[in-house]
Parts: structure tokens; C-alpha cells; sequence
């Protein structure tokens, strides 16, 4: 459930935390299941429309609460990309890839299937510049 305090640090600072969204045995059977179809290039673009356990995570009832709630409008999922390993690519924005029919709509939502440690190249965001 989403607080004010929640919704007013998203406005200020472009990203919110939401540990523990997913249940990890969820995760877990998705993460098995996308194992299997490990492919040369690191990277599954849109299996969610191949893998029901992927779909149910990119359409999950409290990320789409949540993103309804920062946005006051109704979340489209529209696509999926599941990495293998860390991608190491410099900081970048997604902007220039996706639009959004009303500005300033498209969100990300990113879901680790493991634990994320410095060691291992977490994903990179600078507060206040989306």
C-alpha cells in the first residue's frame, strides 16, 4: 500500500523501492523458466508474450496499484526485457527508445530475480533527473 510520504518521494525523486513486491517464489519459477531459454545476445526482448510466469510479474496486481497511484492514469504493460548478466552499459536515458501517446507517462519498472550487490553492476539511477 502506498503511503503520501511514498507518493511525494516519487514526485521529488523520479523512483520508488518496493521490496519484497513479488513473492520470491514466484520469482524463482519465472527465473528457472527464463534459464531455459538463455540466448547468445544476453538478453529476451518481450517473452512475457512466450512465458506465462513472466507475464504474470510484468502485469502484477500491486506494480500496476503502484504505478496507478504515482500516475493517476490506467498502466499499459507493453514490454519485457530479462537479462542473463549485468549489461555494463554506460548511463543512458530509455527516453530516446519509447514514447508515451501523453508525455512524461513511459515508467520502468525493474524487478531483480537475485540480490544485487556493487559487485555484480546494479542498476544505475541519478534521483531527480526523470
Amino acid at each position: 500500500m502506498l503511503t503520501a510520504e511514498d507518493i511525494e518521494f516519487y514526485n521529488m525523486n523520479g523512483y520508488i523501492i518496493l521490496k519484497n513486491a513479488i513473492p520470491q517464489n514466484q520469482i524463482d519459477i519465472c527465473y528457472k523458466n527464463i534459464r531455459k531459454q538463455v540466448p547468445s545476445n544476453n538478453k529476451l526482448l518481450n517473452f512475457w508474450q512466450n512465458e506465462n510466469t513472466v507475464g504474470e510479474i510484468a502485469c502484477d496486481k500491486q506494480v500496476l496499484y503502484t504505478l496507478e497511484n504515482l500516475y493517476n492514469e490506467t498502466p499499459v504493460p507493453f514490454q519485457t526485457i530479462n537479462f542473463f548478466e549485468g549489461t555494463e552499459q554506460k548511463i543512458h536515458s530509455d527516453l530516446i527508445h519509447f514514447s508515451s501517446d501523453k508525455q512524461k507517462l513511459m515508467c520502468a519498472a525493474w524487478i531483480a530475480f537475485e540480490d544485487i550487490t556493487m559487485d555484480q553492476g546494479p542498476l544505475c539511477f541519478y534521483p531527480k533527473s526523470h
